[in-house]
């Protein structure tokens, strides 16, 4: 048997199958993690079969050593023969194993922290320690990527972080659907991201997001985040628990969000008479314009003036779909 860590006992997308489909999964997953050549299941479609192999990648992405799989159909008797296309042999999956295992001893001082804690490790280590790979290379959707490479792509990388939840004892899945990316001019493209329970509520977390407008500071937009905020730019698949809170994504709990121009005059006086020149806002009262953009930069720079009685040049990072501006004195 391979595997990196015990899997989740009550996986997400097995549990919202139907009998007959939880048994084919169970088939092919054992299959999978004995190293086996095939084995023999109920005759289904090929859409059925990839769906359900994705939900067997995206519930145990330590599951990484299977790239595809073969699918041999006899009519007669109604039974499918299913063959995963392994990656590396036993021998070699067997010593990636073992090294992922102790990979993912770097989160061991978050094992016996509170959840959210466990959450903020997880989120910096990605967006500080990984990258995007914009060479879409063969192991950039599955765990090897950031483990191996400190590299993936959006799938890759909400994978990893359901196997760092899972390894410190946080519930988590995989969500597959689509985005508009504000790092690359709100563009709508297929999009993977999680969804957490952090002290019995769920969240979306979209670390790849927070990865791509991460500039002077590591950022928080995408960090639990209700139904109603992550729709702004994130189209939901069907069938997701629903997570229904607000008020608790990190800006909020961190007091960096404005509800009103009062709070965003105070939020920049408390800033800069600490001596922080960068810092970051999220507005929950106003959407953006080109208008309230240039007001919001003449507040701030008014505030300044009022305060040290001189000039200063003001820059500012956006993500204007989630209205979080960072601002930034020099």
């Amino acid at each position: 048997m391979i595997n990196v860590l015990p899997s989740d006992s009550n996986p997400y997308y097995f549990s919202r199958l139907s009998e007959l489909y939880k048994q084919i999964y169970s088939a092919m997953l054992s299959c999978m993690v004995s190293y086996s050549r095939s084995v023999r299941v109920p005759s289904q479609t090929m859409d059925v079969f990839s769906g359900i192999f994705n939900h067997i990648l995206c519930d145990n992405p330590a599951v990484f050593y299977v790239k595809s799989f073969r699918l041999v159909t006899d009519k007669r008797s109604g039974i499918c023969t299913f063959s995963p296309d392994y990656l590396y042999s036993r021998a070699e999956a067997m010593r990636l194993a073992d090294k992922f295992r102790d990979f993912l001893g770097v989160f061991n001082p978050l094992r016996n922290a509170n959840d959210f804690d466990k959450e903020i490790g997880i989120h910096d280590f990605c967006v500080k320690k990984l990258t995007y790979d914009t060479s879409f290379g063969p192991y950039s959707h599955s765990i090897i990527g950031p483990i191996l490479k400190q590299s993936a792509v959006c799938d890759g990388l909400a994978k990893f972080i359901k196997l760092a939840f899972d390894y410190v004892g946080v519930r988590s899945l995989v969500v597959m659907g689509q985005a508009n990316n504000p790092a690359r001019a709100n563009r709508v493209e297929n999009h993977a991201w999680n969804i957490v329970r952090i002290n019995k509520k769920n969240f979306h977390l979209d670390a790849t997001f927070d990865m791509g407008v991460t500039k002077k500071q590591v950022r928080y937009d995408y960090f639990n985040l209700s139904d109603s905020w992550i729709s702004i730019d994130h189209e939901l698949p069907g069938g997701l628990p629903k997570c229904t809170v607000s008020g608790q994504d990190f800006y909020a709990i961190r007091n960096m969000t404005a509800s009103s121009p009062s709070e965003f005059i105070a939020i920049i006086r408390k800033n800069l008479l600490q001596g922080v020149k960068t810092f970051v806002v999220k507005f929950t009262y106003l959407k953006y314009s080109p208008k309230t953009h240039d007001e919001l930069l003449q507040i701030a720079l008014n505030q300044y003036t009022r305060l040290f009685l001189s000039g200063v040049s003001l820059s500012v990072s956006m993500n204007t779909s989630q209205m979080v501006y960072e601002f930034c004195f020099t």
